[in-house]
């Protein structure tokens, strides 16, 4: 290091230099012997290379240790669930022969590391065959509900006026309503309607379920967004960007947006967590989707244990809410992990 400008601010690990060395670069402007002196952030350009915002959150994420073991665990979770015919021992629907330690109801065993249930299936399969259609539909719904809202929300933030007026306004009227009874009188009113009945198929299909939770799921991001684009769209680079006659689809889509994404990505892990617990509180009521013959979910099996789990047969209930509270919790954490990486506040509370 051979300049310091004393305009230039720096965070500086002060620890092994000598506080009378640093006074005196800085006040002669002139070469000191700065040996020891190490900088806490390298993104500032200073004694290391330069990171893109990007790398600077992944750098921040991989520092949080918590969210590190969350995503390990829910990487193989969703692995495991998505190509379930690596853990399962049986198939989906496949019964198992009844011998004197398989048989309807049977408590775990070696032969049946999780039980069978009324049917005399194993539920170890079960649950991770179940868990590739609930995870499928979580992460579908996050996908769609976080595009629109973060269209809706970037067009209300940027053009302003009477559109970010009504937009709000229909946004709050849909968040005024519990999610629950919005999901129930939706069900039922889009499934009487010839027009969405043909596009969103059966009301028991797992099709509508996503256009279902997607319709009600969009709006928490549509404020997220429009909020974070109402703070960026006065600054410099956007002036700038106004100036040499950018047009307003291309800062929205080529700056807005992309100077959001840490806050959508925080918003699209919550969705998945929150269309998973959707559908398995539809489908413990009654209301979830019908994946098909011997198909399943994770809410359907909570929901067939709740007649049985009085009589004594616990691992009906048991292994599915487990797998369920594990995969939401470590979503949970990987979303906090991500907003903490994001902040822009995050760098200067290490200092």
């Amino acid at each position: 290091m051979t300049e310091i400008d004393n305009s230039t601010d720096l965070e500086l690990d002060t620890t092994e230099a000598h506080p009378d060395q640093i006074a005196h670069a800085i006040e002669t402007n002139t070469d000191a012997d700065l040996t020891g002196l190490t900088l806490r952030d390298e993104s500032e350009g200073v004694g290391g290379e330069s990171l893109s915002p990007f790398r600077l959150a992944l750098r921040h994420y991989r520092r949080n240790r918590t969210a590190m073991i969350s995503l390990v665990i829910l990487v193989l979770m969703v692995f495991l669930c998505l190509f379930p015919s690596i853990p399962a021992r049986y198939g989906e629907g496949e019964r198992l022969p009844k011998t004197a330690t398989t048989y309807i109801y049977s408590p775990p065993s070696k032969a049946a590391w999780f039980g069978t249930d009324d049917l005399n299936r194993d539920l170890y399969s079960r649950v991770f065959y179940g868990g590739q259609v609930s995870i499928l539909i979580g992460i579908a719904v996050a996908i769609i509900a976080c595009t629109a809202g973060t269209i809706v929300g970037a067009l209300a933030g940027y053009r302003g006026g009477r559109l970010d007026d009504i937009l709000m306004r229909i946004t709050d009227i849909f968040l005024a309503f519990p999610i629950l009874v919005s999901l129930l009188v939706l069900r039922n009113v889009l499934a009487e309607l010839p027009v969405f009945s043909t596009v969103m198929g059966d009301k028991s299909s797992v099709r509508f379920m996503v256009l279902l939770l997607s319709a009600v799921g969009w709006m928490a991001v549509a404020r997220i967004v429009r909020g974070v684009v109402l703070s960026l769209k006065e600054r410099e680079f956007i002036e700038a960007s106004r100036s040499v006659g950018a047009s307003g689809r291309r800062i929205m889509f080529k700056h807005l947006i992309p100077n959001a994404m840490g806050p959508i990505m925080v918003s699209m892990s919550l969705s998945v967590v929150g269309a998973i617990l959707a559908e398995s509180t539809l489908s413990f009521f009654g209301y979830g989707p019908n994946p098909g013959a011997g198909r399943t979910t994770w809410g359907l099996l909570i929901a067939q244990s709740k007649n049985t789990v009085l009589s004594g047969y616990w691992w009906l209930v048991v292994f599915p809410c487990a797998f369920l509270v594990i995969t939401v919790v470590c979503i949970n954490f990987v979303g906090d992990g991500l907003r903490d990486a994001f902040d822009p506040k995050a760098d200067m509370s290490r200092a």
